[in-house]
């Protein structure tokens, strides 16, 4: 997964769920260092797992998931 394409993918995934405009979510690169997070998903690092505006972030095998923290915790 190019370093585009990853970073499409969780901001895609992360506009699934937010109501708000994309653009009034902080950027990205304010919770994780863009670039490692491209050389540790390509280095082939079975998961990765990282919190931004209040989603839990988990890349595994080129797959992105995201879910909501609140929701996490009222489910619990």
């Amino acid at each position: 997964m190019t370093g585009g394409n990853l970073l499409h993918k969780i901001v895609s995934k992360i506009d699934d769920f937010d109501e708000r405009d994309i653009n009034e979510l902080p950027p990205l690169y304010d919770s994780v260092d863009v670039d490692a997070l491209q050389a540790v998903v390509e280095s082939g690092v079975e998961r990765v797992e990282f919190r931004h505006a209040g989603y839990h972030i988990v890349i595994t095998h080129n797959e992105v998931s995201v879910r909501n923290i609140i929701e996490d915790r009222n489910e619990q």
